[in-house]
This record gives C-alpha cells, structure tokens and sequence, in this order.
C-alpha cells in the first residue's frame, strides 16, 4: 500500500556513443576506478532531483549500463566492497547489466549505500 518511486538511468560513455553514430565502431574500456567515480556521479545527481508525486515510502535507482567492458561477473567482486555516496533521498541503488545468455538472466549488483 506504499508509494515507490523508481528512477531508471544509464551509466554509458558519451563521446563513444556520439562517435558510433557517425560510423565508428568504438567502445570505452572503463577501469574500475571510473566505473566507481561515474556511479557516484549519477548518484549524487540523481539524489538532488526534485521527485514529484510523492511522498514516497522508498525510492530506488536502477543503473542500466550495456558498455561491452563493465562485466558483471568481474564488478560482483571489485563492488562487493565499496560504499558509495551517502544520499539523502534515494534508498536503494542497483547496477543492472544487459542480457546474460550465459546465465539466462539480466544480473545485477545491489550498491553498498554509506549510512
């Protein structure tokens, strides 16, 4: 009976994008550090939104990236352990990667959050 509010976004390399749309087959190999310091830019923007309709009971951020390095076996294991930026609004935040033929399923990662 509770209100939810979920905000859905992406965690993708612009300039590669803008460069496959002209013709260039490009990706962006992401280091770990970046992939980090890139969430916690989405959170912390995501976190000063205004969230209209509410008040909500929980809002949640998904993270959907397809970047062909950022793979969700190796970022189970270099996340496990990391706490991303403290948030004032936002309760839960998911890393969720494309399809996985391998495993049948869309994996995702839920983040650590500091308290």
């Amino acid at each position: 009976g509770n209100t939810v509010a979920c905000e859905v976004t992406e965690l993708v390399c612009e300039s590669a994008v803008k460069l496959n749309e002209r013709g260039e087959k490009v990706s962006r190999l992401w280091s770990p550090n970046e992939v980090v310091s890139e969430l916690n830019k989405i959170i912390s923007e995501k976190d000063r939104k205004c969230y209209y309709g509410g008040p909500y009971s929980s809002l949640i951020l998904v993270v959907h990236t397809a970047e062909p390095y950022i793979i969700a076996e190796d970022y189970h294991t270099h996340l496990r352990d990391i706490e991303f930026t403290a948030t004032s609004q936002i309760n839960e935040v998911y890393l969720l990667f494309s399809y996985s033929p391998k495993t049948k399923s869309y994996p995702y990662i839920k983040l650590k959050m500091v308290s």
